[in-house]
């Protein structure tokens, strides 16, 4: 992989942390404060294993957070219009409400593997929300790569 791809695949990886963080925590949405059971999903298109142990190598638990349930999660990523919101938020194509604004703040961070709420239930939600937007925005998906690859 080159380094040009592997950066995108980083940059839309970061995206991808911030919209499962914006995602799983609707401020409507009751969030418990014990440990998620995850399902093992994979991504339609993997990432890379060495850029996902990178990140999640050096993460750092906030035990303070509380996690989010998969049935949270299912009821954020089955609310098309709040997905859409937040991903032409996170691409600048739409203005951004204060989850949007989160994901913006957010994503410097990620992007340098330095995610101190990040926990390893949530790494795995991630790929699973990647997942979700590579197979139902395929567009957004795709125009998030092209713009990521000009430049974050």
């Amino acid at each position: 992989m080159s380094r040009s791809s592997s950066s995108v695949t980083m940059k839309v990886f970061v995206i991808a942390i911030c919209v499962c963080a914006a995602l799983a925590r609707p401020e409507d949405v009751k969030v418990e404060n014990k440990p998620a059971v995850i399902k093992s999903e994979t991504l339609a298109a993997p990432l890379p294993t060495n850029i996902v142990k990178r990140a999640t190598d050096t993460i750092q638990l906030d035990s303070s957070l509380p996690n989010v349930s998969e049935d949270v999660l299912d009821k954020a990523l089955s609310d098309r219009r709040f997905v859409q919101r937040q991903l032409k938020c996170a691409t600048g194509e739409g203005p951004c409400d204060p989850i949007g604004r989160k994901i913006k703040a957010h994503a410097p961070l990620v992007l340098r593997g330095m995610c101190v709420k990040c926990s390893q239930s949530e790494i795995k939600q991630i790929q699973r929300v990647m997942s979700h937007i590579q197979k139902n925005y395929p567009k957004e998906y795709t125009k998030m790569l092209k713009q990521y690859q000009s430049g974050f």
